[in-house]
């Protein structure tokens, strides 16, 4: 017997030869463009720069204290015995300096309004460390919370806290805060 030629039909080895050699340049312009693409959105993006330039950076904050009550008067004094408040000084070297008392109420003026609800804060910018007594009056019989807060640059962390008042007509209630670089602290419990 002789032997004969036999057909050969492709193995599967053979296919997959042929489809990656087909196949290969394919994945390498795909990928190609997509590098192209990515570099190219990265330079369109890219904010402009001049040589030496930095990024800006936000300015600090200034360092504050500040208190805040509703339906209240407030009076703060700085350690140096100047002192600010939401009635206002009729003397102005007796202030401290950069400070703010302020008096929001909403409904005010409003016509159907019977009555407005008002929030006194004092806000001293640039404070000087120490005690800080906060002296707090009502006309009328009421329990409140003051809130007592400070932050920004000078501070080491930022935050408050509240002291719960009780009010009686026209007798202040005083306590005292302590203002250090950690924050602020109470240092004396309220009383009349």
């Amino acid at each position: 017997m002789k032997n004969q030629p036999q057909a050969t039909t492709p193995g599967p080895g053979r296919s997959v030869r042929r489809f990656l050699r087909e196949a290969i340049p394919l994945v390498v312009l795909v990928s190609g463009f997509a590098g192209a693409m990515m570099i190219s959105w990265s330079i369109i993006t890219r904010t402009p720069t001049t040589p030496g330039s930095k990024p800006r950076a936000t300015p600090p904050e200034t360092a504050f204290l500040s208190v805040a009550g509703a339906a209240v008067d407030l009076e703060v004094f700085a350690p140096d015995g100047r002192h600010t408040g939401t009635l206002g000084s009729p003397d102005s070297s007796t202030t401290i300096r950069d400070a703010q008392g302020h008096v929001d109420c909403d409904n005010y003026g409003d016509p159907r309004a019977t009555e407005a609800s008002c929030t006194a804060s004092v806000l001293i910018r640039r404070p000087a460390f120490g005690d800080y007594r906060v002296i707090a009056t009502s006309p009328d019989r009421r329990a409140e919370t003051l809130t007592v807060g400070v932050g920004g640059d000078g501070f080491r962390r930022a935050g408050g806290f509240d002291v719960r008042v009780a009010l009686q007509p026209a007798v202040p209630v005083t306590f005292t805060v302590l203002v250090t670089e950690e924050g602020v602290s109470l240092r004396s419990q309220p009383r009349p």
